[in-house]
């Protein structure tokens, strides 16, 4: 079970310094605030699967009651695990392609690139305008780090990404498709591959009978005023809107514990290894992706 978070270690108690930031964000991105709260809680363990104090100091200035996901076990686990996968991927993408370009739709309070800058890459953030002028507040921009206002279902964002950064790209959005209806996931992913051609995103995706059944979610059900609005049963269905799209990685939760088993303690891949054989369609009902572009 997951420890219960308290957010006033000394080494981090920014609010004593300076008054706390009242959120000026709507209802969808406020949803940020969940990943970010999962970091900090984490880093707050005796044996944390990520250290990230960023994460903890960002809470701390923040004007917000984070309590309200206190109990919410599932959501931190399953935020810290997708975390852990992602990374893998982005770093995989820049062994590979030192230079290259991360872009990170809806990119919160993402703290990735604290974690993942080999001091060659450049990394692209896109938000809606208040969420990136939050995210201001906390990250400073430089020349390989750039921030973008925009929705991701603008028509424009692609050609100042060029413009911002070098080739090769690569895309990550993480929390965020299963809040955007079901034809604009499918017009996102189109634009990425008319415009960037070959390359990589990596996604997260919900079962349909989450989107239905979202009020009894752990986290999301104190976040109805955002709900989630796009769900698939099969992810390799996406495969059949474009020709252009091709999966060539999905893995459950319960999976990333199994790759990620030298990292995590037995209780958890205890539960994990529980909900695959005991609830299938649970334990199957998340997903991440990782999906070619332009192939």
């Amino acid at each position: 079970m997951t420890e219960a978070v308290s957010f006033e270690h000394p080494a981090t108690r920014i609010a004593e310094v300076r008054p706390r930031l009242v959120l000026d964000v709507g209802p969808v991105e406020r949803t940020m605030l969940i990943p970010l709260w999962a970091r900090a809680a984490e880093t707050r363990k005796r044996r944390p699967l990520v250290r990230d104090l960023r994460s903890v100091q960002i809470c701390e200035s923040l004007d917000y009651d984070f309590g309200t996901f206190r109990r919410a076990y599932g959501t931190q686990a399953g935020c810290v695990l997708r975390g852990l996968l992602y990374d893998q991927w982005v770093g995989d993408f820049l062994a590979r392609h030192p230079s290259g370009t991360i872009v990170e739709l809806g990119a919160g309070l993402s703290t990735r690139f604290e974690r993942l800058d080999n001091g060659a890459a450049h990394w692209v953030d896109v938000d809606l305008p208040h969420a990136m002028a939050l995210r201001r507040q906390f990250f400073p921009s430089s020349p390989r780090r750039t921030f973008l206002s925009a929705s991701v279902l603008d028509a424009d964002w692609p050609s100042a990404v060029r413009a911002a950064a070098p080739g090769p790209y690569y895309f990550v959005c993480e929390g965020m498709l299963m809040y955007i209806e079901p034809d604009d996931v499918r017009s996102l992913l189109v634009r990425l591959a008319d415009a960037f051609g070959r390359t990589e995103i990596v996604f997260d995706s919900i079962a349909p009978m989450v989107v239905q059944h979202q009020t009894l979610h752990d986290s999301m059900k104190h976040m109805m005023d955002a709900p989630f609005r796009w769900g698939i049963d099969d992810i390799r269905r996406i495969e059949q809107w474009d020709r252009r799209l091709a999966v060539r990685d999905v893995a459950t939760l319960p999976e990333i514990a199994r790759r990620f088993r030298a990292r995590i303690g037995l209780a958890h891949r205890l539960v994990a290894r529980l909900v695959e054989r005991a609830l299938p369609a649970f334990a199957g009902a998340y997903r991440l992706a990782r999906v070619e572009l332009g192939a």
